[in-house]
């Protein structure tokens, strides 16, 4: 008997420690927490990025104004200089050589003046810019100051070299023709480096084109408009189709490519009013540097309020 009532003892007892177990199973269950997984970091950085770069995209309209107002300024500059009109009103300097050229046949020429200063005004801007903590906007002044020399180098060569006629550079000889064009087109490749949204084969491809055409086609009184015109179009229509802008797109847009269009309006109505005594073109090579001067002031005294 004593054994039936422990054996019973034991059946009846072990319900109850199973539901016990049970019981103290289930209230153990709730207060178990899963564990929740992080977003990796490459990942919460990506997506900073995109939505900083989705600002940035998203507030282009200023820019975008910019190129529009300089597309159509310099479009308007060509039309009227090939139309009939155009020689009738313009100065009587430019008319003649294409420019608005002081102190011709001297080394204070305007053509040299343009020389001394795009050369000695990127070696002031290289260094100062380089002075600067690294950025984009300096890296983008960088990339533009091979340009503004060959740009000197360009007018070093007119004023020295072969002064403007109104003879077509492809009656000379031949080997003329191929040394012309080929500086020309060098001079266009440079000039064509702060675009860095042009593939490698179109920058070649527009550099000989344009090179090539100035000096077999244009007639050199008519050299600084096809290559203002060039230029500015070119700049403008990257600028605008880009996909992806940079940061400093809009203060780009304002400060450095518009002013420059207007200036050729002031060359070439008002040279013997004022313009020329002050250098003649020399006011248009020197708009360049200042203009980049001015933005990387600008872009500097911006990031700085950034920071702070």
């Amino acid at each position: 008997m004593p054994a039936t009532r422990s054996r019973s003892t034991l059946r009846g007892r072990s319900p109850a420690k199973k539901s016990a177990s049970g019981k103290s199973k289930a209230k153990m269950s709730p207060s178990r927490k899963t564990p929740t997984k992080k977003a990796p970091a490459s990942k919460t950085k990506a997506t900073k990025a995109t939505k900083k770069e989705c600002a940035v995209q998203g507030n282009n309209t200023p820019g975008n104004v910019a190129n529009v107002i300089m597309l159509i300024n310099t479009v308007s500059f060509l039309i009227f200089m090939l139309s009939p009109f155009g020689p009738i009103h313009l100065s009587e300097s430019y008319l003649s050589d294409g420019f608005c050229v002081s102190n011709p046949s001297t080394l204070l020429s305007s053509h040299h003046l343009c020389f001394y200063f795009d050369s000695l005004s990127s070696l002031f801007l290289y260094f100062y810019v380089k002075s600067l903590p690294p950025s984009p906007t300096n890296s983008k002044v960088i990339q533009t100051l091979p340009g503004v020399v060959a740009h000197g180098l360009g007018h070093l060569s007119l004023g020295t070299f072969y002064p403007p006629s109104t003879i077509l550079i492809s009656s000379r000889p031949l080997w003329f023709q191929l040394f012309a064009s080929s500086g020309m087109s060098l001079f266009f490749y440079m000039m064509f480096l702060s675009i860095p949204t042009i593939s490698p084969s179109s920058h070649i491809t527009l550099s000989l084109l344009y090179g090539t055409s100035n000096i077999l086609l244009i007639p050199p009184t008519f050299s600084f408009t096809f290559v203002q015109s060039t230029l500015l179009l070119t700049v403008g229509y990257y600028d605008l189709l880009s996909p992806s802008k940079p940061e400093f797109y809009n203060p780009w847009s304002i400060i450095v490519n518009t002013p420059i269009s207007f200036i050729g309006w002031l060359e070439a109505f008002k040279c013997e009013d004022g313009v020329k005594y002050f250098g003649g073109h020399f006011i248009y090579d020197a708009t360049i540097p200042v203009c980049l001067w001015l933005f990387v002031e600008w872009t500097s005294r911006v990031n700085k309020v950034k920071v702070n």
